[in-house]
């Protein structure tokens, strides 16, 4: 039988991915283009996050107990829910997505964008965020939503982004991109500052103790963030200023987008492995 802690690993890649394109889509929709017609990503992702968090509830009963016979035993799995951090964060998760798939049903974006606040705080609810009492854990914790709303609204958006190259008018693409190149040094602002304020509340400093897994991953994380930013400058202050003049820049536009995502995949992996580690 496979290792709970890996399989658990897998199941939160796809749940924190999930989440953030989610949200990144619900956002980019309220703000650039709220007529627009909903796009195939929005159909299929509230449904792949329930998927993957109903796989990752076993998977989370059976790391917590040490046993795989624990995932099915109901009394062990409402214990679970009930009384452990990690159980009442996926409940809150849990819910978050039924209200995403009702809200998607319903087609109504407003309900889009709150389930996917419940779906960031429900996120935050576990890990190192969750690890501090009081007002500094209360703290940390609004620091983290703060984290991945941003992460959404960047890294998140970027399959919407490139849908969107790919069905509307050049003009039309080119003029929402420029707000969304716009908006973007905000998020991307928060996002750092708030991962530095994370990482100053974990390890205390620089993750330069390689020896450590947790540092050495986190600084893997660093590097992909810092190239995705990179990529991110180079759109906006080569790439979008030249699209009046040079329509041939979508083309460029979506390769650098399509790197993005790949470096966010990463990033999200990455992500979900640190969750399970020691920072020290």
């Amino acid at each position: 039988m496979a290792d709970p802690g890996t399989l658990l690993i897998l199941c939160r890649m796809v749940v924190f991915g999930a989440a953030l394109m989610i949200w990144g889509a619900a956002l980019f929709r309220w703000r650039l283009t709220p007529d627009a017609a909903p796009l195939p990503p929005e159909r299929v992702l509230p449904v792949a996050l329930l998927a993957a968090l109903a796989a990752q509830l076993p998977v989370e009963v059976a790391r917590i107990a040490g046993d795989w016979s624990a995932a099915t035993d109901p009394g062990m799995v409402l214990s679970v829910i009930g009384l452990t951090s990690p159980g009442q964060a996926w409940l809150v998760q849990a819910l978050a997505a039924i209200a995403l798939i009702i809200a998607r049903q319903r087609q109504s974006l407003r309900g889009q964008l709150l389930g996917g606040l419940l779906l960031m705080a429900g996120l935050s609810m576990t890990g190192h965020a969750a690890a501090s009492g009081g007002m500094a854990g209360l703290l940390r914790q609004v620091n983290h939503v703060l984290h991945l709303a941003a992460a959404g609204a960047w890294i998140g958006a970027l399959p919407h982004v490139l849908c969107l190259l790919r069905r509307m008018p050049d003009a039309a693409a080119s003029a929402v991109l420029m707000r969304y190149s716009g908006e973007g040094h905000f998020w991307v602002a928060l996002v750092l500052l708030t991962g530095l304020a994370a990482m100053l509340w974990t390890v205390g400093g620089l993750p330069l103790d390689w020896v450590a897994p947790y540092q050495a991953l986190l600084s893997a994380k660093i590097a992909v963030v810092a190239a995705m930013v990179g990529l991110a400058l180079r759109n906006r202050y080569v790439i979008v200023p030249r699209l009046r003049e040079r329509p041939d820049g979508l083309a460029a536009i979506a390769r650098a987008t399509r790197s993005e995502i790949a470096l966010g995949l990463i990033a999200a992996a990455l992500v979900a492995w640190l969750a399970t580690l020691d920072p020290h």
